[in-house]
């Protein structure tokens, strides 16, 4: 008995010493603890643990990781969120120094040698466009028009081959596909957008490849949906004169697309009796077994295979297979003549509800009373 009570002492003496003297564990520069919960173990990125078990700052400011004396490694820029240029560790001076010699995030450079010189430029087209390297200064050159994806580095406003996708493509944005435009020679964006079905254009900005599917046919170089050649229609044949699937709320009749019975999504030569599925815009309809659709009575949600309600929207309450009103519009839940819930309001003895001007905390259901 004894002895735990004296561990237990030390313990909340060394534990009281430490948050008195600063303890090391608790400094926001550390990532993980010591076993005793007293010094640091790890330290975030431009911190190294000291003899002390503290977290100490690096002296090289763009280190990620390093030791008393020594730079390890250095922090990685993001092209996003890092406002440091890109770096790389001098093995000459051993600290980190800015990529290439165009310093900064948005110089284009992605690799450098040993002397800090630019030997590669990245695309980097979801925030200004491709960049090239220039061998003669060693700057990557940004190229004039935004949708090129390879342009001359003497000459940026010459460009040899353009993007896959527009910059605006990584936002998720869609203005369709990239070609080059045969007389000007400029990039240019698909005026058929992908939501219309197109993939692909040649050099007159004609659409040249849709979205296979059977939504949308070629023609003309543009993408044209199968209600353009059958009426109501959503899926059809590669030439368009066959009809494979109506719009909802359509059914087929004759190889036409007529419109289905009051109620009802899809059906069968579009006649009374033969719904197969009801709406589901929250119309209010169900499905009574035998190919019609019916109206929900009125406050129902659910219904039972016979017609009667199963269960009720809130502000109604269930009598004998029917949802009848709560007498008190801002009921939402109600028994008899009582009102059991309501979102902001209080439920009285006598069944009604009064307005609250402020609810218990975590109850909405109950006021408080003062």
């Amino acid at each position: 008995m004894w002895p735990r009570l004296l561990v237990a002492a030390l313990l909340l003496l060394a534990a009281q010493h430490a948050l008195g003297q600063g303890n090391a564990c608790w400094n926001e520069q550390c990532e993980k603890c010591t076993a005793d919960y007293v010094g640091c173990k790890k330290c975030r990125d431009g911190y190294y643990v000291d003899a002390s078990r503290f977290c100490a700052p690096c002296k090289d400011k763009w280190a990620a990781t390093c030791t008393a004396n020594r730079t390890l490694t250095c922090n990685t820029a993001d092209y996003y969120t890092n406002p440091s240029p890109l770096l790389y560790l001098d093995p000459k001076t051993g600290i980190c120094k800015a990529w290439c010699t165009a310093p900064g995030a948005f110089s284009g450079c992605t690799r450098c040698n040993a002397d800090g010189r630019c030997t590669e430029c990245g695309d980097f087209a979801s925030t200004q466009g491709a960049t090239v390297l220039d061998p003669k200064s060693g700057k990557c050159v940004k190229c004039k028009d935004e949708l090129c994806g390879k342009c001359d580095p003497a000459k940026p406003s010459k460009c040899y081959q353009c993007q896959k996708e527009p910059y605006w493509s990584y936002w998720g944005e869609d203005y369709g596909m990239v070609y080059r435009d045969e007389k000007s020679g400029a990039c240019e964006s698909c005026m058929h957008t992908i939501e219309k079905g197109c993939l692909a254009c040649n050099g007159r900005g004609e659409c040249t490849n849709c979205k296979k599917g059977g939504l949308t046919i070629l023609r003309d170089g543009r993408c044209v949906p199968c209600s353009a050649f059958i009426a109501n229609c959503r899926l059809c044949s590669a030439n368009g004169k066959t009809c494979k699937q109506c719009a909802i709320g359509f059914g087929f009749k004759g190889g036409a697309c007529v419109k289905c019975p009051e109620g009802c999504d899809d059906c069968e030569q579009a006649r009374q009796g033969s719904c197969l599925v009801c709406s589901r815009d929250g119309a209010g309809y169900y499905f009574d077994g035998k190919g019609f659709c019916k109206k929900m009575p009125d406050g129902c949600s659910t219904v039972n295979k016979d017609g009667s309600c199963r269960a009720c929207f809130d502000g109604y309450k269930m009598v004998s297979g029917k949802c009848l009103r709560c007498r008190d519009s801002a009921c939402i839940a109600c028994d008899s003549d009582a009102c059991e819930r309501t979102a902001r309001s209080h439920c009285g003895a006598d069944g009604f509800c009064s307005n609250c001007t402020e609810l218990w905390p975590g109850i909405s259901a109950s006021c408080r009373w003062w």
